[in-house]
């Protein structure tokens, strides 16, 4: 990817397919609750310059200039990219770790694989790689386990799907790849600014998680529940005209 030393690549790559007039949305409520609950969560890390950042990377990304590169973002991923692959990548993995427990009690004896086999790889993040790297380490596990899961995926294959969602997600990250390269300067500052945006909020939340443990009211108000449904919304197949 073609860039100046000024632009943080980590931030490109996390924010580019990420819905920007939700992650706007978004931005706005978690900085009313950063305001609200100021005075706790400075005690526990989160500063009130972290709070202004987080208000005026908000305002970057609804000036004129990130409304037209989300436009163009939106005409060259029209079906959503490498973050539909995502999407449909930790759904699955998700449906996996629900139905793992009932599963290797249904096998008994026979399950032959480790109770925690699918618990391996730690916090997986966005990160497309280390998503795909965890498909792999448990797809042998899955294999071994499979008639016991394949009634909780309502009857489909979940080795199958975990196949498809690997090879979905490989050839979606190689090809934002490719298609950084061709990303001018101004576009990738705003790839940028969600990418930080995105990181504010997701801290944030676990500075507040942190804040208010046991608090379950509270804690239910620092979630990234909007910018969620815009991902699932996004990474659903859109009709053909």
């Amino acid at each position: 990817m073609t860039t100046t030393s000024s632009i943080d690549t980590r931030l490109v790559r996390l924010g580019l397919h990420e819905p920007r007039a939700a992650l706007v949305e978004q931005g706005q409520v978690s900085e009313g609750v950063a305001k609200e609950f100021a005075t706790t969560l400075n005690a526990f890390g989160w500063s009130d310059a972290k709070t202004k950042t987080l208000h005026t990377t908000v305002e970057l990304l609804q000036s004129n200039m990130a409304m037209q590169a989300d436009h163009q973002d939106d005409s060259k991923t029209a079906h959503g990219g490498e973050a539909a692959a995502k999407v449909v990548a930790k759904a699955l993995i998700r449906k996996l770790r629900l139905a793992w427990p009932m599963a290797l009690r249904d096998a008994g004896t026979k399950a032959g694989v480790a109770a925690d086999a699918i618990e391996s790889g730690g916090a997986l993040g966005t990160s497309s790689p280390r998503i795909v790297a965890y498909l792999t380490t448990v797809e042998p596990a899955v294999k071994t386990l499979e008639p016991f899961l394949k009634p909780y995926f309502g009857g489909t294959s979940p080795l199958t799907s975990l196949v498809a969602a690997r090879t979905g997600l490989q050839a979606a990250d190689t090809t934002q790849e490719l298609e950084l390269d061709q990303v001018p300067e101004s576009t990738q500052r705003i790839y940028e600014a969600k990418g930080r945006l995105l990181e504010l909020i997701s801290d944030l939340n676990r500075v507040g998680q942190i804040a208010f443990d046991g608090q379950a009211a509270t804690l239910a108000r620092f979630n990234k529940d909007i910018l969620l449904r815009a991902r699932h919304k996004k990474a659903e197949p859109q009709p053909v005209a």
